[in-house]
């Protein structure tokens, strides 16, 4: 049988959705804890539990992961939500 390019393709934007939000929230979880500076890339793959290298297929480097927009948003959601108290790296990178 064989398989429509839409239907072949869903898979892997899926799985692609997937890993860029297992890195957003460990990245979340970790820096509501520690400044961005104390946070190191292999620390944040291994919270997500994805390769190095999705964390590049992803983000260029770690300042753009930080900065990311909807990260920062989750990221206040985050600690509102756990009444957790943001390091101030966390909200100087949101100015």
């Amino acid at each position: 049988m064989a398989h429509s390019k839409s239907t072949t393709r869903r898979a892997p934007d899926r799985r692609r959705a997937r890993t860029r939000e297992a890195l957003l929230s460990a990245g979340r979880a970790l820096f509501a804890a520690r400044d961005v500076d104390g946070v190191s890339i292999d620390e944040i793959v291994a919270a997500a539990e994805v390769a190095k290298g999705s964390f590049y297929n992803h983000f260029t480097d770690k300042d753009v992961f930080a900065r990311d927009p909807i990260n920062l948003i989750r990221m206040f959601r985050f600690a509102q939500k756990h009444n957790l108290v943001l390091h101030p790296d966390a909200m100087r990178l949101a100015n």
